[in-house]
Formats: structure tokens, C-alpha cells, sequence
């Protein structure tokens, strides 16, 4: 995104527009007037005419654009916000003001959230860069919690870098998500109805403009565009079957020794094959990156290093379940909080409204090239030991995939509290494992005993201790629990 401008600002905050308990009244290039609704202020009595509050303008559009070109991590100002006040956060970190103007920092937050998110580039974090460890994520929650959104959010203007596929019920092998070579048109072609060939192209386009090959260095990913592959509704098919391909491949991409490598997920199974696919994708014969998918040791198209596929989950009676293969090589992200405050009701609490931990992409598969801390190493082994050991003879036992993912979240999150790193690797990695009658998880009454004392401070306020009550209680209420809603 290039420098935000007066204009656009104004088009983004019209009048009207809900930011929490606040709603815009007026923008101008001196001052950004909010409006509080008093029958849900607290305290407010009938009759209570809301004050408006004003902004400066200048301000806000210069905290915009610090966070905007990554100079300023918003969740480094909000949490410096909440130690120090917003004044001193923003002294402290390079933005110039006049103390006095101000005094509504949850409403100078709110804005930069709305404002930046609607452009595509606000990332929630908790740590400025921390890079995902998996590019594999499955997005739970109940429908209509803003999933897809989530991941169209991610666009960044003229990149082209997002797509959203549908998942269609009848689809049961991979040629359905990743196309076919039709033997019976005259004469022979390659169908693409999903498109996602070219969508891989795009993302190794914007690969090979940071480095022109197919095993580029790790150093190379900060100048790569994240492209976010998004299967809509993707349970509503049999995951293993249609998807086969993918799960398979994603095990094979390494960053050995920080050179990245992946053998390709369509094959060019002959020459004929490979023009047929080039020529669906109408790229010219000459072209550089095309020779590379050629001459490669197997040719074909590898997963982009900066390719992110998302499935978003619903869980009823028209969808399939999980197997633990597919949750074993998954990062497990539950959208189960709704922030009435975007509609002007009560707020969500800041640390309930950050759904991903990772703000950029990560070059990480194997632990012993990028190790955890050592502290950090052995609360989580000690953490993944104490699972195996508590779930001895059931199908819920981790294996070495978990532990080296689990270990690669502690390395990713460097620098936090114990327990939310163990917060974290309980809700990606063990909890959507479990599932079954009483006698198949007797487990969540010993985890709500011991986990307390694992996770320390964390506990209170963890989405592990909330999941396992919830687990707990709806096992009571039916005989049967799951992590899924």
C-alpha cells in the first residue's frame, strides 16, 4: 500500500461508519469527529446527549501510515499503549505530537484497526514479525464469523495475491481442485476450473521477482508477497481424497539449511502434458520461470514458497470430519469470539480479538535448522509428554510431526510468556484431536487438573482453559464432546 492519503481516509471513515461504540459524525483535513451512542455507554442515564469526541487529523493519518509501511506494528503500539498510555507509546516510538491532544486512545486504536484492516494490510500479532510455522491453516468456528473475510483481508492492492475457491461436494480426487487434460475435446486441452494453476503462477511470478529460482534463500521471503489460497466451506468434500496432493507435497517442503525446496504438485507427466498446461495458461514458450518448471529434476509446478492455503471449516451435518492425518499437518485457528462491539455493542477484550499469532511468512520445517529457545524447548517437550503419557493407548497420541510443529510455534514465538506458548500449541496441534464419548475422553477432567499449573499466569485468561470447559460441559450435556463446534 502507498502513502494513505487525506481522500482516501476521508472515503474510508464516512459518516456513519461503526467503530465500536462510536460512530463518525465528520472527517476533515484538521479533525476526525466520533460520535458515542449513550444507550450503551455505561452509566448513561435516558436523556444523556453523547459528547463528540475530535481527533487531529494529521495524527491519525501519520499513525496510518507508520503502521501501514510495517514502521510501526500495531499490536507494538497497543501493547506499549497499555503499559505506558497511548502519549508516551507514540513519543517512544518515532511519532511526533503534542501530548495534550490527546486523551481517547481507545478510540485512536480503534480507528487505526478499522481503517488499516479495510486496506488489507493489518496483520494481528503478538510480536512484530513472528513467522507462521506452517502455511497450512484450518479456520473452525461457528458460520458467519467472518472466516473468508479474514482471508480476503489479506489482499494487498494490485497483487492479486488472494483466492478464494469454493469446495463442491462431489469433489472426491485431486484433478477437481488442480484440473485434467481432457482427452475427448479436438483437439486435446488442459481444464483448469478452479484456476488454482494459475494462481500458483502468480505466486512463484512474485517469488521470482525477489529471486529468480526455484530453491531461493530464506533471506529472499521478506521481499515475497504472501498469497492466500482460501478453500471455502472445505470439509464440505472428503479433505483426504480431493486434497491428496497437497498434504502429501506440503511434507516434502523443506528450508534446508535456509535454501528452500518442493517437488511439484502438477506434474508434467510428459512433454505433451506440460505444452498442453502452458498453453491453457497461455504462458509464452520462452518464458524464464516456465524453463525452470521444465528442466527441473522432476518437472512440474512446486507450492510457491510464499503460498498460504486456508480451508475454512464448518461443522454440521452436510460436512465431513477431519481425520488426524489432515490435523496432524494443520494449524488449527478457532473464530469463536463476536465482537458485538462492532455494531455498537459491548467491546470485545483487546487480547480476545487477535485470531493469528504470525504477522509474516516463515521459512521454518525443521526444528534443528531453526531451533526454539532452549527455556522454551523444554516446556513444550515437557508440555507434549505429559499429553502422550495422559493419553496412553488412545488415537490422540502425538507422534514426531506434532513435536517438531509444536517446537516450531515455541521458535515463532520467541520472547512470550510459557503459557501462551503452550496456549498456542494445545489449540493448533492437541485439542482438535480429541473427540468421542466419556471413555474416550476421560482426559479433559485430568488437563483442566494439571494444565493450570503447566500454563501459570497464562491459565486465566487462555483459550485452552475456555475450549476445555466448553469440551467438558457439552460432554455432560450430551455424552459426546469434540474440539469442533
Amino acid at each position: 500500500m502507498d502513502k494513505l492519503d487525506y481522500a482516501t481516509y476521508q472515503r474510508l471513515l464516512a459518516p456513519g461508519t461503526s467503530l465500536g461504540s462510536f460512530s463518525v459524525q465528520k472527517v476533515t483535513p484538521d479533525v476526525t469527529v466520533l460520535l458515542g451512542d449513550p444507550q450503551i455507554r455505561r452509566g448513561a442515564t435516558s436523556g444523556t446527549v453523547a459528547a463528540p469526541r475530535y481527533l487531529p487529523t494529521p495524527l491519525l493519518l501519520e499513525i496510518c501510515n507508520a503502521i501501514l509501511t510495517g514502521s510501526l506494528p500495531f499490536e507494538v503500539l497497543k501493547d506499549n499503549r497499555k503499559e505506558k498510555g497511548l502519549s508516551q507509546a507514540l513519543l517512544d516510538l518515532g511519532i511526533a505530537h503534542d501530548t495534550y491532544i490527546l486523551g481517547y486512545d481507545s478510540n485512536i486504536l480503534r480507528i487505526h484497526e478499522f481503517v488499516v484492516s479495510k486496506l488489507g494490510s493489518y496483520r494481528p500479532s503478538l510480536r512484530p514479525s513472528a513467522p507462521l510455522p506452517k502455511p497450512f491453516l484450518l479456520l473452525a468456528g461457528i458460520s458467519g464469523t467472518g472466516k473468508t473475510r479474514w482471508v480476503r483481508q489479506r489482499a494487498v492492492p494490485g497483487k492479486n495475491n488472494v483466492k478464494v475457491i469454493p469446495v463442491r461436494p462431489d469433489w472426491h480426487e485431486p484433478t477437481d481442485l488442480l484440473g485434467y487434460v481432457s482427452r475427448i475435446s479436438t483437439p486435446e486441452k488442459y481444464v483448469s476450473p478452479t484456476g488454482l494453476p494459475a494462481f500458483l503462477i502468480e505466486a512463484w511470478r512474485d517469488c521470482w521477482a525477489a529471486s529468480p529460482t526455484l530453491t531461493p534463500a530464506a533471506a529472499a521471503v521478506d521481499a515475497m508477497t504472501p498469497f492466500w489460497l482460501c478453500l471455502d466451506e472445505m470439509n464440505l468434500a472428503p479433505v483426504e481424497q480431493y486434497f491428496a496432493d497437497y498434504l502429501s507435497v506440503l511434507e516434502e517442503r523443506h528450508w534446508t539449511g535456509g535454501v528452500y525446496s518442493c517437488p511439484p504438485l502438477l506434474k508434467f507427466e510428459s512433454p505433451e502434458v506440460a505444452t498442453l498446461i502452458r498453453e491453457a495458461l497461455m504462458i509464452p514458450l520462452d518464458d524464464s520461470l516456465w524453463s525452470q518448471f521444465l528442466n527441473a529434476d522432476e518437472p512440474g509446478i512446486p507450492l510457491p514458497p510464499n503460498l498460504v492455503v486456508v480451508g475454512t471449516v464448518n461443522m454440521d451435518e452436510t460436512t465431513h470430519g477431519f481425520s488426524r492425518k489432515v490435523l496432524d499437518r494443520a494449524l488449527t485457528i478457532e473464530f469463536d469470539d463476536v465482537d458485538f462491539g462492532l455494531y455498537g455493542g459491548t467491546q470485545l477484550a483487546d487480547e480476545l480479538t487477535t485470531v493469528l499469532p504470525w504477522t509474516s511468512l516463515g521459512h521454518l520445517t525443521d526444528v534443528n535448522d531453526f531451533p526454539a529457545p532452549p527455556s522454551a524447548k523444554a516446556e513444550v517437550l515437557d508440555f507434549l509428554e505429559h499429553w502422550n503419557l495422559k493419553n496412553a493407548q488412545t488415537p490422540f497420541r502425538i507422534a514426531y510431526r506434532t513435536i517438531n510443529e509444536s517446537l516450531l510455534i515455541a521458535g515463532s514465538l520467541e520472547g512470550k510468556p510459557a503459557g501462551e506458548v503452550l496456549d498456542w500449541v494445545a489449540m493448533t496441534k492437541l485439542l482438535p484431536r480429541l473427540e468421542g464419548d466419556a471413555d474416550k475422553c476421560a482426559v479433559l477432567d485430568t488437563l483442566l487438573a494439571d494444565w493450570p499449573a503447566k500454563f501459570g499466569e497464562s491459565w486465566k485468561d487462555s483459550r485452552s482453559q475456555r475450549k476445555l470447559l466448553a469440551m467438558q460441559e457439552r460432554l455432560k450435556r450430551t455424552s459426546y464432546t469434540s474440539f469442533w463446534p
